[in-house]
C-alpha cells in the first residue's frame, strides 16, 4: 500500500483514510475528529486509558483482540487491521455483557472513563486467562484493569460489573463460542507493507530483510513500536516525527520462545503476548 491513503476496518465496516498527515495524527484525533467521539481522551499520553479501544491482532492464525491506548496509536498502524470503538461494541440494540454489567453495577457515575474501562473489560472477557473465581483471579482482573483511571466510583462497582460478566460468560463454556465481538476476519491474515506520506512519511515493512534495508537506507528514520515514548512526545512535547519506520508488521520480531534455559523474546513483541506465553507455560522460570 503506497500513496496518501490507507484502509482498515471499523465496528465492522471497512474505511479508506485520505489526506492524513500518517506522522502526526494518532488514531483517538481522526476518530473524534470524524464525528466518533465516543472514544475519550484525558491525559493525551496513554496514561488513563479514556481513549481505549480494541485492535485486532494475528495470533495462530486467528483474530486477537488487544486494547489499545488510541490517543498514541498512530493512524496508519490500524492499516489492515479491525479496530473496534465503543460505539461499535454492542450487537444491534443489544449491549455487550460488560456493557449490561456496569449498568446493573452502577459503575458509571459522570462517564468520562466509562468507554475506555467498557473496552478494557471487553478484551478482557475475550481472554481465557481471566476468570470469575479461582486462586488470583481478583488479582488478575485488577491487573487487567489498573490502566484505566476512574475518580468517581471508587472501582467497586466496576469490579463487581467485571467479575459478574466472566462468571456468566463461564457459564456457558462448552455451549457454543463465548466471543462477543463481531469480527469480518479481515485481520487474520499478514499485514501488508505500507507506505504513506504526506507532510512525513510513514512505512510498515512485513519482513525482516525490508526492515533492513529501509534502516540502512534511511538512518534519519525513527524506529516505531508501541509509540509508548514516540505517541509521547508527538501528543505532549508536540515533537516533529518527518519518518516513521513501524516494526508491527515484522513477525519475526514478535515471536516469543521457551527453551530448557531461557525465553526469547522478540523485539517487537507485545507485554501482553509475553504475559500470555508466561501464563501457558509450566516451566517453573514462568511461575
Amino acid at each position: 500500500m503506497v500513496g496518501s491513503r490507507l484502509s482498515f476496518t471499523l465496528n465492522g465496516v471497512p474505511v479508506v483514510v485520505e489526506g492524513v498527515p500518517p506522522t502526526s495524527t494518532t488514531l483517538s484525533q481522526w476518530l473524534r475528529h470524524t464525528g466518533r467521539t465516543g472514544t475519550k481522551e484525558g491525559c493525551a499520553e496513554g496514561d488513563c486509558g479514556a481513549c481505549t479501544v480494541l485492535v485486532s491482532e494475528l495470533h495462530e492464525g486467528a483474530v486477537a483482540w488487544r486494547s489499545v491506548n488510541s490517543c498514541i496509536a498512530f493512524l496508519p498502524s490500524m492499516a489492515g487491521r479491525e479496530v473496534i470503538t465503543v460505539e461499535g461494541l454492542g450487537r444491534g440494540d443489544a449491549l455487550h455483557p460488560v456493557q449490561a454489567a456496569m449498568v446493573k453495577h452502577y459503575g458509571s457515575q459522570c462517564g468520562y472513563c466509562t468507554p475506555g474501562f467498557v473496552m478494557a473489560m471487553a478484551e478482557g472477557y475475550e481472554r481465557p486467562d481471566l476468570v470469575a473465581d479461582g486462586p488470583g483471579a481478583s488479582a488478575r482482573l485488577c491487573a487487567h484493569l489498573d490502566g484505566n483511571l476512574c475518580r468517581c466510583t471508587g472501582y467497586r462497582p466496576i469490579k463487581d460489573a467485571m467479575l459478574e460478566a466472566l462468571a456468566a460468560r463461564d457459564a456457558t463454556k462448552g455451549q457454543g463460542a463465548t466471543s462477543a465481538l463481531v469480527s469480518i476476519g479481515s485481520s487474520a491474515r499478514e499485514l501488508e507493507a505500507l507506505d504513506v506520506s504526506l507532510q512525513g512519511r510513514f512505512m510498515r515493512p512485513n519482513s525482516l530483510q525490508q526492515l533492513l534495508a529501509l534502516r540502512a537506507e534511511h538512518p534519519q528514520a525513527r524506529l516505531l513500536g508501541g509509540a509508548t515514548e514516540i505517541g509521547v512526545e508527538l501528543r505532549k512535547k508536540l515533537t516533529p516525527l518527518p519518518f516513521l519506520i513501524a516494526t508491527d508488521g515484522v513477525a519475526a520480531l514478535a515471536g516469543i520462545e521457551e527453551t530448557a534455559q531461557e525465553w526469547i523474546v522478540g523485539g517487537a513483541a507485545t507485554l501482553t503476548a509475553l504475559q500470555e506465553a508466561l501464563t501457558e507455560s509450566s516451566s517453573p522460570v514462568a511461575a
